[in-house]
């Protein structure tokens, strides 16, 4: 057996850093922008056209109770009303309360009204009052967030007569029901909210009707709304009813509230009226916010043991038609189409098609439901699902059966819904085997099967090895390991590196006098380090040549001129203003004078005079190297 040969990987990364020089040299070339075609864009013009949200008037809080005087035994409805967008409101968790009384935290809800081009938000808290005697009763002013700053809402007072005083009226709610107490996990669930008319018969509407509750999710776009008359009191009023459909998504006990904004003129979607009504206008609506009472439902979970194939998920009553096929006379190979389609009442849109099991004479493609929005598919009663089919022989006598069920939320038992075989008749395909002396269809797809599942043989370039290969200190990979990841962090280092480097170079291309003060502060360490070796060897010219010397490089850079170009009065001018002058005047004048006297006269100065001052021009030249690092 050949060796296999070894290639060596190089890597990449090093050519790329040669080549970003050329890149970054390159000409940045635009390319031209097309022509304007004066035509605005239409997302941007619709965006542009709408009213803006009012975020910046002044915040109005209104604090009541509805009705602000009841009987005892009743309850009243606290509203919070501010005109701020919910998302801005940092309401707490409990408000004061007064003695004597039971709160419940309500509904909470926002709308946006359009008001002389303006769209100005009101978002509205609800809390139910019940007082266990008769008086009145005051909610205190208390602070909220909003828009980042303080709120104060101001206090509210409640008024609690005897019971049967007359002229009471009764608070604005919802009456939330269902169609059942029981329920299980993923049925439907009919809710019904329902809202009386005002005393004068005036109907009133709900807008903005929403059920809210854990683990349900609301089907908002089923919503039948209508309006109906009751008889109460012997008396004939308009009630407003809107129809939603919740499904539980968890098993154990749950509680929902319906809410909403009642107003006398808008509606959404049709309005049904039967019997008498007046639907009236307001001059200019307000939008209030109502809500119910906690409705409890009980979700049980689906029996699991006595749950047959095929269930996808049907929960109601409901009947599966005679599967339909594209045709009953096909060739073997060719492919066919079978629809099926269930009827009933129930949760008809959330149904997924029941699977095929896998057939060795059918290759089954995956099923399809039909692409209909989920209220047409409730309104009309059925749904349909398609499934593509290709039989492999033809021996085939029948397409497979499809086992179904649904579970029957009222007898609490599966229903057998599978649908039997549909009659076929299968001829040979042109594809003749025994003429071409080729695998059939069957016999091709087995032999690919074996194919897939048989080990692969040893080849040139996946020999089989006797020997065992080198050893490896872990099985994890190269590319998972702590040492590839730092690898590939270099070029990136690299870079990074280069780049401090060339700002700071352009900083200092800038600010030239950065780099004059650090060789300043270098020169000043150097000689005040080269005069106190001279004054520990008592050489008296050394120490006063790197002395004068070290003044003059502190001085440099605020003078334009060679350091060794300047003399006393240039060093004193050049002094920094916030520095006493006095001591270094004093010490650089002694140094020069003595280097004058010394050079040109030929009198050489006292020794021990000289030295003595050591310590002082070490002081000095410390104190000018710091107002160089720090300069002012």
């Amino acid at each position: 057996m050949k060796p296999i040969a070894k290639f060596r990987v190089v890597p990449v990364w090093p050519a790329l850093l040669l080549l970003l020089p050329a890149c970054w040299a390159q000409p940045i070339i635009t390319a031209p922008r097309p022509a304007s075609t004066n035509q605005p864009d239409p997302l941007s013009a619709f965006m542009i056209s709408q009213p803006p949200i009012d975020v910046t008037s002044p915040i109005s809080v209104v604090a009541e109770f509805d009705p602000g005087t009841i009987a005892l035994g009743q309850s009243a409805i606290y509203r919070v009303g501010l005109n701020v967008m919910e998302q801005s409101i940092e309401w707490p968790d409990t408000i004061p309360t007064p003695d004597n009384c039971t709160l419940r935290r309500g509904a909470s809800g926002q709308f946006l009204q359009n008001l002389g081009g303006t769209i100005v938000p009101q978002t509205t808290f609800l809390y139910h009052l019940k007082p266990a005697t008769s008086g009145t009763f005051t909610v205190p002013a208390y602070t909220v967030r909003a828009r980042g700053g303080d709120v104060r809402i101001p206090a509210a007072t409640l008024t609690v007569v005897a019971p049967g005083t007359p002229g009471i009226a009764a608070p604005t709610r919802i009456d939330l029901t269902a169609d059942g107490t029981e329920y299980f996990v993923g049925q439907n669930v009919e809710l019904q909210m329902a809202l009386p008319s005002e005393p004068n018969g005036n109907v009133q509407t709900l807008t903005q009707a929403d059920v809210v509750g854990e683990n349900l999710i609301v089907d908002r776009n089923f919503r039948a709304q209508r309006v109906v008359t009751q008889i109460e009191n012997g008396v004939a009023r308009p009630v407003f009813i809107s129809e939603v459909l919740a499904t539980p998504l968890r098993p154990g006990r749950t509680t929902v509230i319906a809410k909403g904004f009642t107003v006398g003129s808008p509606f959404q979607g049709q309005i049904v009226i039967s019997g008498g009504g007046v639907l009236t206008t307001p001059p200019q609506a307000r939008y209030t916010l109502v809500d119910s009472e906690p409705l409890a439902l009980n979700v049980l979970p689906l029996p699991q043991d006595s749950q047959r194939p095929g269930f996808t998920g049907a929960i109601g009553t409901f009947t599966v038609e005679p599967p339909v096929l594209s045709t009953n006379h096909v060739a073997a190979g060719d492919l066919i189409t079978l629809s099926l389609v269930l009827r009933g009442s129930g949760n008809l849109e959330r149904v997924l098609p029941p699977p095929i099991e896998p057939q060795p004479q059918w290759q089954v493609f995956p099923s399809r439901k039909e692409n209909t929005l989920p209220a047409i598919i409730r309104q009309r009663g059925f749904v349909t699902f398609e499934y593509t089919l290709i039989p492999l022989d033809d021996s085939i006598t029948a397409t497979p059966p499809i086992p179904f069920c649904s579970f029957d939320p009222d007898s609490r038992q599966y229903v057998d819904l599978s649908v039997a075989p549909v009659p076929i008749r299968v001829d040979p395909s042109s594809f003749n085997p025994a003429v071409t002396g080729r695998l059939s269809l069957i016999e091709s797809r087995s032999l690919l099967n074996q194919l897939l599942q048989k080990p692969e043989e040893p080849t040139a370039l996946a020999p089989n090895l006797e020997e065992p290969g080198r050893a490896a200190h872990r099985l994890t990979p190269a590319h998972q390991q702590i040492w590839f990841a730092a690898v590939q962090l270099l070029p990136a280092t690299l870079l990074g590196g280069l780049w401090f480097r060339e700002r700071r170079r352009r900083f200092l291309e800038q600010h030239p006098e950065v780099v004059i003060r650090r060789r300043a502060r270098r020169a000043i360490r150097r000689h005040a380090r080269r005069a106190r070796t001279a004054a520990r060897r008592r050489d008296t010219r050394g120490f006063l040549d790197h002395a004068i010397q070290g003044f003059r490089e502190a001085c440099a850079p605020m003078a334009p001129a060679d350091p060794r170009a300047l003399v006393c009065s240039d060093i004193l001018s050049a002094l920094p203003a916030h520095l006493p002058k006095e001591p270094v005047t004093t010490v650089v004048t002694k140094l020069f004078t003595s280097a004058t006297q010394w050079r040109f006269n030929n009198v050489q100065p006292g020794q021990d005079e000289l030295l003595g001052l050591a310590a002082e021009v070490d002081q000095q030249l410390n104190s000018l190297r710091d107002a160089l690092l720090n300069p002012r």
